[in-house]
């Protein structure tokens, strides 16, 4: 039987409810999960998807009504420069038991390709993707230049407590 995908743009709060599950699941695996998972903060990114959609989004994708991974990106100006519009992700997630699998390729391409079509309708002029959650860096770096993303540069850390 063939999966059959389906994604939206979340825009309603059982939407909204499934990102914050996968924030959740997100934040567990990231570099970041040294941290505590705040609620808080996340009901203020989830204002900004309520309040601008014009330049706030995230894409989910179901598979059998089941939330399996979601895309969040901003549309907005280049820092230094004017008439530069660019759509830049912030989390791009993909629940970790489908990641490496078939299925969890086709989320993947899925987010990516309505990511691209919802960039070019706001007027973006390009997609930049920032990994810093330190998930499967290396195949998200293959992953990102088959589908003709190029790298830019690299992101670092160094723990100082």
């Amino acid at each position: 039987m063939k999966q059959k995908l389906k994604i939206v743009l979340a825009h309603n709060e059982e939407q909204i409810k499934d990102v914050y599950s996968m924030a959740q699941d997100f934040h567990e695996e990231s570099h970041s999960s040294h941290g505590v998972f705040s609620p808080k903060k996340y009901e203020k990114f989830a204002n900004f998807i309520r309040k601008y959609p014009d330049n706030y989004g995230a894409f989910i994708v179901y598979s059998h009504e089941e939330p399996v991974g979601f895309i969040y990106a901003v549309i907005g100006e280049g820092i230094i420069s004017d008439n530069v519009s660019i759509a830049t992700v912030q989390f791009l997630y993909v629940k970790k038991e489908i990641r490496n699998s078939l299925l969890g390729g086709k989320v993947s391409v899925s987010l990516i390709r309505n990511l691209i079509k919802w960039s070019k309708g706001k007027g973006a002029k390009e997609i930049m993707l920032h990994f810093t959650a330190g998930i499967s860096i290396q195949k998200s770096n293959k992953f990102m230049n088959k589908l003709g993303f190029k790298t830019l540069g690299a992101n670092y850390s160094m723990s100082i407590n």
